[in-house]
């Protein structure tokens, strides 16, 4: 299950920047940048800033994957407030809590991002603050989950 949610997250990624290039001659040579909490565009900026969100996404996704790649060995460093190794249900625990974090905040930005790219053209998908409110939401749900899950672990 790790390596499906892994996979669809960094395809979800991979999606998201294939669907910019392909639109990308279509775009205005000014798009926005940043959004009120209406929805509505407040500052704008030239057309190849339009590949900043997936290239942080790409970087965030990695990063994060590196971690769970690497987290058995970073977990028994014991770098931790009690200098403690974790336990190895500890240890699994965490890399399932860091692939579902990864895969939720690639699906939303990739998801938003796109959404984005087609209201640029012309399109009309509008939430306004409730796509930062769900968004928010599902994370905070996910950290809370893991930390009440997670202290049951040593």
């Amino acid at each position: 299950m790790l390596k499906t949610l892994n996979f669809i997250s960094a395809l979800m990624i991979i999606i998201s920047l294939l669907y910019t290039i392909v639109v990308y001659q279509y775009l205005p040579s000014e798009v926005p940048t940043h959004y009120n909490l209406h929805g509505k565009p407040d500052a704008w900026g030239s057309k190849p800033i339009i590949f900043l969100i997936p290239g942080i996404s790409a970087y965030a996704w990695l990063l994060i994957y590196i971690v769970y790649k690497y987290y058995d060995k970073i977990a028994k460093l014991g770098l931790n407030f009690k200098n403690e190794i974790p336990s190895e249900e500890a240890i699994r625990f965490d890399k399932k809590l860091l692939v579902v974090l990864n895969f939720e905040s690639a699906l939303s930005f990739s998801l938003s991002h796109m959404k984005d790219v087609y209201n640029i053209l012309g399109g009309n998908i509008d939430f306004g603050v409730y796509e930062l409110v769900i968004f928010l939401s599902v994370i905070l749900i996910t950290l809370v989950y893991g930390i009440l899950k997670g202290r049951k672990y040593k």
